[in-house]
């Protein structure tokens, strides 16, 4: 599957909007998912480029407003509905569904269960292998009555920035090679929900191993339905 960044256009509208919504500095990193009117409206665009930019920015990013991933749901089920059309040339349209059903099995919610078992039914190889793996991740994110946060999408912030958050948990990591400690601490935050670290301690490049302790942070953002 490609992987790809949400064009320069989109990303503009989305800083603009935070601004204007007054978010806390944490959010502003890049992170269109979290603007629910604009990954909505990109996800209505008529490029197919942009739609599947939509969900890969929403795949792991902890979303939890509903009406992005029933705008995703919508694209889903009509792509599925055409296409095996005449005329119709697969190719970049089942990387862009394939991309929706991984948006929708990360939503956790169970509602989304049959549409993703149809899309697992396609006879293009590719999107059904995601569809069961986005049915797989949809029912272990409805156990845990949560949304898919990737380790990706958790952010470094300065504790000034995480007034207003809910303090999740202590995090630590101890590794050979700093890349390896930062990839662990994040992934730990994403699994428990937290999309924000704040480091209360960093040991690097003076000895053998690595370690970091942070404290992980669940974030409300403005204007979107968070847990």
């Amino acid at each position: 599957m490609r992987r790809s960044r949400m064009n320069a256009a989109v990303l503009a509208a989305f800083f603009f909007l935070l601004a204007a919504n007054g978010a806390p500095a944490w959010a502003q990193v890049p992170n269109p998912a979290r603007d629910a009117a604009t990954i909505i409206a990109t996800l209505r665009s008529g490029s197919l480029a942009q739609r599947t930019d939509a969900s890969i920015a929403v795949f792991g990013a902890g979303v939890t407003d509903p009406a992005v991933y029933a705008a995703i749901a919508d694209r889903l089920q009509q792509g599925l509905a055409t296409l095996d059309q005449p005329k119709t040339e697969p190719g970049d349209r089942v990387d862009e569904l394939a991309w929706h059903a991984k948006a929708l099995g990360g939503s956790g919610d169970v509602a989304y269960l049959p549409l993703l078992q149809r899309a697992a039914q396609s006879s293009h190889r590719a999107l059904a292998r995601h569809a069961r793996e986005a049915v797989e991740l949809l029912q272990a994110m409805a156990q845990e009555g949560r949304p898919f946060l990737d380790g990706a999408h958790v952010r470094e912030v300065a504790a000034g920035d995480v007034v207003g958050c809910r303090f999740v948990k202590k995090v630590e990591c101890n590794a050979r090679e700093a890349e390896d400690c930062e990839e662990a601490l994040h992934a730990e935050a994403g699994r428990v929900g937290a999309e924000a670290l704040v480091v209360l301690y960093r040991q690097d490049g003076t000895s053998a191993r690595n370690a970091v302790i942070a404290n992980a942070y669940h974030c409300p953002v403005p204007g979107v339905a968070h847990r």
